[in-house]
């Protein structure tokens, strides 16, 4: 297995942008997993956080904010889609 994370800032972002993304990249996931070609599986795991300018956060606790909304919804995926 092989692990990747990658960070994304984008100016004037919004809940509905992110949301947007997330799922664009959802759907490249899941068309590349239907093309069949891979002997596994490709999949995903995304969390995001809006930030205020004048907040006094550090960049680290933005990552740690959007870790545990990645967590979040990836146990709410693994409940709505158990193995076996």
């Amino acid at each position: 297995f092989s692990f990747y994370t990658a960070v994304v800032i984008a100016a004037n972002g919004s809940k509905e942008k992110a949301e947007k993304i997330m799922q664009e990249m959802n759907s490249y996931i899941d068309r590349e997993n239907n093309l069949g070609v891979n002997p596994f599986k490709l999949s995903i795991s995304i969390g995001y956080v809006l930030t205020e300018p004048d907040a006094d956060k550090s960049v680290d606790d933005y990552v740690d904010e959007a870790d545990a909304l990645m967590y979040d919804i990836k146990n709410q995926y693994h409940k709505s889609h158990p193995i076996g």
